[in-house]
């Protein structure tokens, strides 16, 4: 993982500055951690992305400008090759990632970003 975003992202998920969220990238009321290192892909103005609000009832998803493709529960691709992870975050060498240990086991973000540190 490129050590510069990591650094944002560990930062992000230990701010207290979002709220988590499950199954979604972004939800009304949080994100998930990936969800995170997407709002600060487009804060940092990566690729063409943002945040289409309000355009599924569950969850907000982000897409692109250029081609409206609308990722929900990955990474997109410009997010992928900024951050050098891949679309769940897996975690090399165990049989888990960032989503399952959000959404499944409901790790919270500073356990998170733990793992995150060692692990990817």
């Amino acid at each position: 993982m490129n050590s510069e975003v990591k650094k944002l992202w560990l930062d992000a998920l230990r701010s207290g500055e979002y709220v988590q969220a499950y199954g979604r990238l972004k939800a009304d009321k949080g994100f998930c951690p990936l969800g995170v290192l997407c709002d600060i892909a487009i804060k940092n103005k990566i690729g063409e992305l943002k945040w289409d609000c309000g355009s599924i009832a569950s969850g907000d998803t982000i897409s692109t400008t250029r081609s409206c493709k609308r990722i929900m529960g990955t990474l997109p691709e410009e997010v992928q090759k900024w951050s050098g992870i891949d679309s769940v975050g897996t975690f090399p060498g165990k049989n888990s990632n960032v989503v399952k240990a959000n959404d499944s086991y409901k790790y919270t973000f500073e356990q998170l970003a733990d793992m995150i540190e060692v692990y990817l």
